[in-house]
């Protein structure tokens, strides 16, 4: 049975407010959705470290839970999940939040077939999940580093 996920968008982010000083700067938030625990775990643990404020769910409910409390700056959610997979989900967030949430596909599908499915969902990137744990924070860094200026946010 296919998971329903929320359609309502979450609330706006302030408009019109200047971006906060370098040292008020807030700590990106990325989100993960993968259904795999010990795949989270590996990508949670990376990220955090790297300085990263990173929540990480399982299924959809969970993700649509945590959205309603928590807003996050970038989602790495994998292909190949139960319910709905990554590239349909990229889809719905497009449409949900707007273009300005960098969503990447995360895989252990070929580089072809991750690339072609991708972009067939207007995912603003795709990171294979064969990459080394500092490969993977780095793709995650320059992904970041593409869409916020340092002056709003910050990785440690």
């Amino acid at each position: 049975m296919k998971e329903e996920l929320n359609t309502q968008p979450p609330p706006p982010p302030e408009l019109g407010a200047s971006p906060p000083a370098a040292e008020s700067c807030e700590k990106l938030r990325i989100l993960l959705i993968d259904d795999s625990e010990i795949a989270l775990a590996v990508h949670q643990e990376a990220l955090t470290e790297a300085g990263f404020d990173v929540r990480s769910v399982q299924t959809l409910g969970e993700f649509d839970v945590l959205l309603t409390s928590w807003t996050p700056h970038f989602i790495l959610s994998d292909v190949q999940m139960p319910g709905m997979n990554g590239d349909d989900l990229c889809r719905t967030m497009k449409t949900r939040c707007g273009t300005h949430v960098p969503f990447v596909l995360l895989s252990d599908l070929p580089i072809a077939k991750l690339r072609e499915i991708a972009t067939n969902a207007g995912a603003d990137g795709f990171i294979s999940k064969s990459e080394e744990r500092e490969t993977l924070v780095h793709q995650v860094k320059v992904y970041c580093s593409m869409a916020y200026s340092p002056d709003r946010v910050r990785w440690d």
